[in-house]
């Protein structure tokens, strides 16, 4: 291997890891908005009637903690990771790699008047070492993706059982969440 296939390799960590912030992204507001639909429905249901202006409190009260969330949800995904940061990511996994990835690029980068034997030689021990990386064994976003997607698939199951049991009243509520 040499430099560009380590840097492949660690390209291919960072869109895994890119992958599975999106996804937690995506489950997490999921959640969010349809624990803030079926809030105001139970609301309107069970305070009825609902003044208009109390459901348009609970539907901007619903839109900026939607917002917030999806500020600081979504933040970690414009966030730039160099490669020398999931270098460093996965040398703190395997510290038997004593830092010879991320020593490597940051080197190789610099023309630092660096000794091209000692280059070399770090060169081909993080050779050895990217060797043992599999990026699916080092992101494992199947199970992390079904454990943020298991609330917004309840409350989508509630929210399907309310419009299957009461059409009417669901349907009603629904739109009166949505269009106070």
């Amino acid at each position: 291997m040499n430099s560009q296939e380590i840097e492949s390799r660690l390209k291919t960590v960072r869109s895994r890891i890119r992958s599975a912030q999106r996804t937690r992204a995506t489950w997490i507001l999921a959640t969010i908005f349809l624990a803030g639909l079926l809030f105001i429905m139970a609301a309107d249901y069970f305070f009825a009637p609902l003044p208009t202006a109390a459901r348009w409190v609970l539907f901007g009260v619903w839109l900026i903690v939607f917002g917030f969330a999806a500020k600081r949800v979504l933040a970690p995904l414009f966030r730039k990771i160099s490669l020398v940061q999931i270098a460093r990511w996965i040398e703190t996994r395997h510290p038997e790699m004593e830092e010879r990835l991320s020593t490597v690029l940051e080197l190789s980068k610099n023309d630092t008047g660096v000794s091209p034997e000692l280059l070399e030689a770090l060169g081909k021990a993080a050779n050895e070492d990217i060797t043992h990386v599999d990026p699916q064994v080092e992101v494992k976003s199947a199970q992390k993706r079904l454990r943020w997607g298991k609330p917004a698939a309840a409350l989508a199951i509630v929210l399907a059982l309310c419009l299957a049991i009461w059409p009417k009243e669901a349907s009603r509520l629904l739109v009166r969440a949505v269009a106070p």
